[in-house]
């Protein structure tokens, strides 16, 4: 695949994520509305500060894995009586 076609193809997943987060938060339409009706010559929502917002909200193309999720417990933890824990 050439350069430019991989950029394209990255430009038109950010768009997709960018617009998959007005789908998954409908309350993200309503501010965009509230906010272009404000600044009517701001109409351009600038795609990349949408599209990093919007992944940090976990909507990300590959989640991270690391450090989220539960704890894991070590095999003497797991192996201690409820009495022994101090509750």
């Amino acid at each position: 695949m050439s350069g430019m076609r991989r950029y394209e193809v990255a430009l038109e997943a950010e768009e997709e994520i960018y617009w998959g987060c007005f789908y998954f938060f409908p309350w993200l339409r309503m501010w965009r509305r509230e906010r272009s009706s404000a600044h009517p010559g701001e109409q351009k929502l600038e795609p990349l500060r949408g599209l990093m917002s919007c992944l940090s909200s976990g909507l990300g193309p590959t989640p991270q894995r690391s450090g989220r999720g539960f704890p894991r417990r070590s095999p003497t933890a797991a192996a201690q009586p409820a009495s022994a824990l101090k509750i």
